[in-house]
């Protein structure tokens, strides 16, 4: 089984999903405090989703998007004793609420309202927040992905796959993936590091409601706890650390950055000291070809879209 299929599997059964949440929901789905009339009149068409929601300042747990009790901010102090609500967010906050959960460890409520095609747009007080809520929402949508992503960057997918997966571990670990993905966690801190702390808070949110029955798993465990044998295809779902979303990073990396050509790349660029050595006019051919091929960075079309990285040419051009 190639991982290539693995991840069209996991991609089209997202897809399936996704299109029979945004029948139940009737549209759009999740957040809160618009920043422009434009944002506002998009969401209106809308239900909303209160994608977060326990207040750990009052402890009053889950909250319906206001004190009013009919999940509708009223326009006027924000419902908690904030500044007014301007029309924008009034106009947001006056959606229909189609669903509220509990995410330990948020501050403030955050609100995710759904647009056209379903894609969340999210509201939070502060980073860690943001982190909590964007980690529930993205696994409500693609946690199979998720997991088969960290899974690979940790070499750990025939935990999952058996050895039908050991190929590609061996890969992920002599490739140095592990090794990236624990560099990250080391380097990681500040304000970043609360948003990726709180991002897989947010995963294991989800993973704990859909394991209690209080949200749908998603339907790639259940096809994988059919076809691996398994009685409750909830244990296949494993909590995530900020090691495991390093591991989704380093995978990203990988893919857009690395995947081997760069290896290729440096071993070229150390020998061009030695280039044609041994050859008549040596020399002139060497600084020939670092002109007229090496350092010859041309865009394809008259609008780079690289301006300022120095890719637009030898003439001048940024």
């Amino acid at each position: 089984m190639s991982l290539a299929l693995l991840l069209g599997l996991a991609v089209g059964c997202a897809a399936a999903e996704d299109s029979a949440r945004t029948a139940v929901d009737q549209g759009p789905a999740d957040t809160g405090v618009p920043t422009d009339g434009a944002a506002a009149d998009q969401g209106a068409e809308a239900d909303r989703d209160l994608a977060a929601v326990a207040d750990l300042a009052d402890q009053e747990g889950v909250r319906d998007g206001g004190d009013d009790g009919d999940g509708a901010l009223d326009g006027g102090d924000g419902g908690d004793g904030g500044p007014p609500l301007t029309p924008e967010q009034a106009a947001l906050a006056g959606l229909p609420l189609s669903g509220a959960w509990p995410i330990p460890g948020l501050r403030r409520p955050v609100q995710v309202v759904r647009t056209e095609a379903g894609i969340p747009h999210l509201y939070a007080a502060d980073i860690g927040d943001l982190g909590r809520a964007v980690g529930f929402v993205l696994a409500r949508d693609r946690y199979f992905l998720l997991d088969l992503q960290r899974r690979l960057g940790l070499g750990t997918l025939s935990e999952l796959l058996g050895d039908a997966a050991l190929s590609f571990d061996l890969e992920s670990r002599g490739t140095g993936m592990t090794l990236v993905a624990d560099r990250l966690v080391a380097a990681t801190g500040g304000e970043l590091g609360d948003y990726l702390a709180g991002f897989a808070a947010g995963i294991n949110a989800f993973q704990q409601l859909a394991t209690a029955g209080e949200l749908p798993l998603p339907a790639e465990i259940e096809l994988a706890g059919a076809l691996l044998g398994v009685a409750r295809p909830a244990e296949l779902m494993k909590p995530f650390g900020l090691r495991d979303v390093a591991a989704i990073a380093a995978v990203v990396f990988y893919n857009s950055v690395f995947d081997g050509e760069d290896v290729a790349r440096s071993l070229s660029a150390a020998l061009l000291p030695e280039l044609f050595g041994g050859a008549a006019n040596a020399e002139l051919r060497r600084v020939g070809f670092l002109g007229d091929v090496w350092h010859e960075q041309r865009t394809l079309f008259a609008c780079p879209s690289t301006l300022g990285f120095g890719l637009s040419g030898r003439d001048g051009a940024a």
